[in-house]
């Protein structure tokens, strides 16, 4: 349009074609320290066309956070039962679990067993594991319930190969973000 400085459409193709991902997917995204890299194309009513490429660095501000994690949950082979030990040791770590906090939970396996029964299991571990916090603290804002099977270690464990590794390996990661006042 004549003396008009406005671009007539702007487009938006979905943060680096992430159009069908969630704003939970894309902030988890943006909370990784790498650039971000955008590419503007422009063009006029002439058809003339520019580009420019350009990167903003992403540093993360953690100091309004606070991080607690745990990985000491252990289940024995095959079993998605959380023992009567566990329990108690888990109400003692979710008393930090507040209204406005964040809960991840991940499901872990050995290696013994099919691929699809360890990942069957490892998803119904953690499942147990959001029921019970849900029993405990009904309002618990869990954002991601997931198993991952023997596909990556648990946190601490570079290997399945020995008996302790294998046992570290049966268990659910916990983690609580909780904002700062």
């Amino acid at each position: 349009r004549d003396g008009d400085p406005d671009p007539e459409t702007i487009h938006d193709d979905g943060h680096d074609g992430d159009a069908d991902k969630s704003d939970d997917e894309i902030i988890d995204k943006l909370k990784v320290e790498s650039p971000i890299h955008m590419k503007f194309e422009m063009a006029d009513l002439n058809g003339k066309k520019a580009s420019a490429t350009s990167s903003i660095d992403i540093r993360i501000d953690t100091s309004n956070y606070e991080l607690s994690r745990l990985a000491m949950l252990n289940f024995d082979i095959a079993s998605a039962r959380i023992s009567e030990a566990d329990r108690v040791f888990f109400r003692e770590f979710i008393k930090y679990i507040n209204d406005s906090s964040i809960v991840r939970i991940i499901g872990f396996s050995d290696r013994i067993g099919g691929e699809k029964f360890n990942q069957k299991l490892s998803e119904k571990r953690a499942e147990n594991v959001a029921d019970l916090l849900l029993s405990i603290k009904p309002n618990a804002q869990i954002r991601e319930i997931k198993g991952v099977g023997a596909s990556e270690f648990s946190p601490g464990v570079n290997s399945f190969n020995t008996p302790i590794e294998r046992y570290l390996s049966r268990t659910v990661y916990i983690e609580i973000i909780n904002k700062l006042n």
